[in-house]
């Protein structure tokens, strides 16, 4: 789930993801609902800075709903659904992702949650870091296998 805000309104919207191995020399990339280019950063950022080989595979992104997101701040839930895809390990149904990725590989927060905003108390600023190790702890033993194997 990615929290978002189109204009006014606050949005919960689910980031679907299908990764699925290819045998073509040039993998096929499919989004709907959000950017083309921004699927690209986000592909190389994993592949680059977190080591997922995403280079025989072939993805597909959705946003459920048929809304289209602008917001930067959805790179984080998309690239937690291609994670969780390609490691065919579930994320927690309870979690919400948001975050821009640099091309470092580092999670900038939400402009909208930077320390000092107004916020929700329960919401911690140290919530989106805690919840990518926690899905990393979760999903890296499929990650091994994925890149011993390749």
């Amino acid at each position: 789930m990615f929290a978002g805000i189109e204009g006014t309104r606050p949005l919960l919207v689910e980031m679907q993801a299908l990764v699925a191995p290819t045998m073509l020399g040039m993998p096929r990339r499919a989004v709907v609902g959000w950017d083309n280019n921004r699927l690209a950063m986000v592909l190389a950022v994993l592949e680059a800075h977190c080591g997922v080989r995403l280079s025989g595979h072939d993805v597909y992104l959705n946003v459920a709903g048929g809304l289209r997101i602008q917001e930067p701040a959805a790179d984080l839930a998309a690239a937690a659904a291609l994670v969780s895809s390609l490691a065919n390990a579930p994320l927690p149904s309870d979690a919400i992702y948001f975050g821009e990725i640099s091309l470092s590989g580092m999670v900038r927060p939400s402009p909208r949650l930077r320390p000092g905003s107004r916020r929700p108390k329960s919401l911690d600023s140290r919530a989106p870091s805690y919840r990518i190790r926690r899905a990393t702890r979760r999903a890296m033993p499929a990650w091994r296998s994925q890149r011993s194997a390749g």
